[in-house]
């Protein structure tokens, strides 16, 4: 490799500075998300790395659980603003889902659908599914 290509501080950024993963082989953990406040993270002498994700991420406490539509594959849901090409399945999304059950859940949205860029209705097809395993996956909530 040429060397003015392998900079330290160049390429992808990772966690810990580990190799990127290109695929899901032998890997069981993943960050589907990352707390952030811009509040205190751009706060001078604030830590806001993998320590303190990591921190953040084992208190539980309420949380609201936000889906955007166009993280969706266009094939899956095209009725959105931004289409996200190579996106998640809808089975990825239902795992995504139904893996948060027992967190304590207070609330839930689906955002970025757009009915007037999909004339047939599948994303809002799609979006009212996802809002039904959302509630299902509510402390609380009986479901069929």
């Amino acid at each position: 490799m040429h060397r003015e290509l392998s900079q330290p501080m160049g390429g992808i950024a990772t966690m810990m500075r580990l190799p990127q993963a290109t695929t899901t082989d032998g890997l069981d953990v993943c960050f589907v998300g990352v707390p952030l406040d811009l509040g205190t993270s751009n706060r001078s002498g604030s830590r806001f790395g993998p320590r303190q994700i990591r921190s953040e991420s084992v208190l539980l406490r309420p949380y609201n659980m936000s889906f955007d539509i166009d993280g969706l594959d266009p094939s899956f849901a095209p009725g959105t603003g931004t289409p996200e090409v190579g996106g998640l399945t809808v089975q990825q999304d239902l795992e995504i889902v139904r893996g948060m059950k027992g967190l304590n859940i207070v609330g839930a949205d689906i955002v970025e659908v757009s009915p007037p860029y999909d004339p047939f209705g599948t994303t809002a097809l799609v979006g009212a599914n996802l809002a039904f395993e959302m509630l299902c996956v509510m402390p609380g909530v009986a479901c069929r």
